[in-house]
């Protein structure tokens, strides 16, 4: 039995996906396998259809660049669960002053970048990046990753 995971793992996840170029349904078998491989098998399955492709010719296998032997494309979407009711993708969309969002999430300051000394701290560990940007009268100082 074709384990989706493993075979997903083995795509090389090619810019150009001649694989989905070569689908003759209007299929997006590379985005199928990006799902499957980032733990995303519920949105894989909107991606392709299982039945169309298990009648399909087989295309996109044979377009497919990999180096060993082309991914079981047609398998892997036959194993796929099936279909459910297509979510509403648009449940958190919102409008925030005017600005239409995605969703409602937003990045935010926090106390860590308060101050100068945190702030290129957290720079020199290679873990932040950061604007600042303060009313004052003092000299801006400006901070620089070495």
């Amino acid at each position: 039995m074709l384990n989706i995971c493993n075979e997903a793992a083995r795509c090389l996840l090619c810019g150009d996906a001649a694989c989905t170029a070569a689908c003759s349904k209007g299929y997006d078998p590379a985005g199928m396998l990006r799902s499957i491989r980032f733990g995303n098998p519920a949105g894989a399955v909107w991606k392709v259809d299982g039945t169309g492709c298990a009648s399909c010719d087989g295309a996109c296998e044979q377009a497919c660049r990999h180096y060993d032997f082309p991914l079981r494309i047609r398998q892997t979407a036959a194993a796929l669960p099936k279909r459910r009711a297509k979510p509403d993708l648009n449940r958190l969309a919102t409008d925030f002053l005017g600005v239409p969002c995605e969703n409602p999430f937003f990045l935010s300051s926090s106390v860590v970048a308060s101050g100068y000394d945190m702030c290129a701290r957290a720079l020199s560990m290679g873990v932040a990046g950061n604007a600042k940007r303060k009313k004052t009268t003092r000299k801006t100082q400006k901070i620089v990753k070495k």
